[in-house]
């Protein structure tokens, strides 16, 4: 499928799909700590966000990236945007909420895709569902890509950074009325 037929497929399907180098891929319906845990992301930036003239966005605005769309859990972007649009093409920040059914693929192919051609992207989310622990991959200088892990047991009190928005968040905000 070329990239204008999926645009106007995805605008009267009931189902979201992402595109992946010509092919569908179905989006299935979330757990709901799954979207509790996204709601918490998106409501703990949102303040700091707004003021600043970012975006957050939902489950529904696709991230383009070269050939591909993707649905990611939270997206930010500080790039002037349509606010027409459904797709951000320069995010700052990729968060994906981990789930048995889409981890491969967040891990793999989604991450490699954003972290390759999104030159907008400084941090890629990866945010478990089953534990307080969250992954970071960070852009640095030169385009090279670092990792970090935070997980309550090993970083008690400390802060997970969001980098485009000088903020950071906590395990709290992040697992707020999610029982794990």
């Amino acid at each position: 499928m070329t990239e204008a037929e999926y645009l106007e497929f995805e605008q009267h399907a009931d189902v979201r799909h992402e595109l992946e180098d010509g092919v569908l891929w179905a989006m299935s319906g979330g757990k709901l700590k799954h979207n509790e845990i996204a709601f918490n992301i998106k409501a703990a930036l949102v303040g700091v966000a707004y003021p600043r003239g970012c975006r957050i966005s939902s489950e529904n605005m696709k991230v383009h990236t070269g050939t591909r769309y993707y649905y990611p859990d939270v997206a930010l972007t500080c790039e002037p945007i349509n606010l027409e649009s459904d797709t951000f093409c320069a995010p700052c920040a990729v968060f994906e909420v981990l789930s048995p059914s889409t981890e491969s693929r967040e891990r793999g192919v989604k991450f490699r895709a954003n972290t390759l051609l999104i030159p907008s992207l400084e941090q890629y989310f990866l945010v478990s569902s089953d534990f307080q622990m969250v992954e970071v991959y960070i852009r640095a200088s030169g385009g090279i890509w670092s990792y970090q892990r935070f997980s309550l047991e090993e970083n008690v009190g400390q802060s997970i950074p969001v980098r485009c928005l000088n903020t950071t968040l906590t395990f709290e905000q992040i697992y707020q009325n999610v029982p794990l």
